[in-house]
């Protein structure tokens, strides 16, 4: 179990490296505050003030950079389609 959590860890830190690889400042503050801190779908919207569906919008634009930043890096396996 020590071993899985040291994996998981690891695996968190590299995917917070590639995350702010991610060139829309937006788009990666979109990424961090969903997953990271579960903010919701209209949380975020309020608090970036901008409607929920421009907010869905950025979202599938950051998972697809990232997806292609994942792509490049030999260390993380990228996201399937």
């Amino acid at each position: 179990i020590k071993a899985d959590e040291e994996r998981l860890v690891d695996l968190k830190a590299e995917v917070w490296e590639q995350l702010d690889k991610l060139t829309d400042e937006r788009r990666k503050r979109i990424l961090w505050l969903h997953y990271a801190e579960n903010k919701s779908w209209k949380e975020l919207a309020e608090e970036m003030f901008i409607s929920r569906r421009h907010i869905l919008r950025l979202h599938k634009y950051a998972l697809d950079e990232f997806d292609k930043i994942l792509k490049l890096s030999p260390h993380v396996t990228p996201m399937s389609s």
